[in-house]
């Protein structure tokens, strides 16, 4: 079957980041719990990268405007393609993303004390990405002689990382993720209230095209009637959305509005 994006176009090798697992773990069967595991652990690291990309300001798209392709060679995890083929120049951010990282992290394996200093990525200093990806990532390589090895074809960029690094990788992303702090943006979005529990003064808001809810806190006291005029209602918000390690932790609702003609037929009821 031959792979096109909307316009039509044949994918080449540019919309393509490789993930290739080499060495005697990957020769010949390979553990269904493991194989699944990696493929749900990809997804969530594209999704959420791309999206705490968008709700920060660095890019103009979400993952609701990128579709995601995997062609598993062989039925097996020794070559994965990951495609974004909606919005390929999502590859370009999530490729530097994922590589950068990387290096990042084998370059801090190499330091003995603490006399240099390395720049941090801003994804991860930020808390765009969640570094425990790459962690997961590497739990793939079993033993002597296994290897991951990341491909950019359209740059030209590779990586490679070895089974004999592994434990020196894991001890470096435990530093890491001792020291993420909490990440807090200021801005416009949209999306529902879609959880409501007034006893307990608890809400949860789900952004227009997401099915995750995040705990939501609102500017002032909710009461059953301010509660019913915005369920079902689409809502224009200004707030705060608090981040950590990647992952959104809760929402200040500051300011919000009804988008007018909104109603339950947005649910699709």
């Amino acid at each position: 079957m031959v792979q096109v994006n909307f316009d039509g176009e044949k994918f080449q090798n540019k919309t393509q980041i490789k993930l290739n697992y080499f060495g005697p773990s990957f020769n010949d069967f390979i553990n269904l719990k493991d194989f699944l595991s990696q493929l749900k652990n990809l997804e969530d690291f594209l999704i959420k990268t791309m999206d705490n990309l968008h709700l920060n300001g660095k890019t103009t798209f979400s993952s609701k405007d990128a579709e995601i392709l995997i062609n598993l060679e062989r039925g097996s995890l020794k070559e994965i393609f990951l495609i974004v083929f909606s919005n390929p120049v999502a590859i370009n951010i999530i490729s530097h993303c994922l590589i950068e990282s990387f290096r990042y992290i084998i370059k801090r394996t190499k330091i003995k004390d603490n006399s240099e200093k390395i720049e941090k990525p801003y994804f991860i200093n930020e808390g765009i990405v969640n570094v425990n990806y790459f962690s997961n990532t590497i739990n793939n390589l079993k033993q002597q002689g296994d290897f991951l090895k990341i491909e950019v074809p359209h740059t030209g960029e590779s990586l490679e990382i070895n089974f004999e690094d592994k434990s020196d990788i894991e001890f470096i992303i435990n530093e890491i993720k001792s020291e993420e702090g909490e990440t807090i943006i200021e801005k416009n979005f949209v999306g529902y209230l879609n959880y409501v529990n007034l006893d307990k003064h608890s809400y949860g808001f789900m952004f227009e095209d997401s099915k995750k809810s995040y705990k939501t806190t609102f500017p002032d006291t909710m009461n059953l009637e301010k509660i019913k005029a915005l369920l079902g209602e689409k809502l224009n918000v200004f707030g705060k959305i608090f981040f950590k390690a990647g992952e959104i932790q809760k929402i200040s609702i500051l300011k919000y509005t009804i988008e007018k003609n909104s109603n339950l037929n947005s649910f699709g009821i």
